[in-house]
C-alpha cells in the first residue's frame, strides 16, 4: 500500500515525534474519507 511505503521511507531517516503525529493524523483522515 502506498501509505505503508511512504511510512517505510520516513522510518529510514530520523524523524521527530511531531512528524509521526502529523503522519498519523493524515492516515486517520484518509481512512475516514474512504
Amino acid at each position: 500500500e502506498r501509505i505503508a511505503i511512504f511510512i517505510g521511507l520516513q522510518y529510514q531517516r530520523k524523524i521527530s515525534p511531531a512528524e509521526i503525529m502529523f503522519l498519523a493524523i493524515n492516515i486517520e483522515r484518509v481512512r475516514k474519507e474512504h
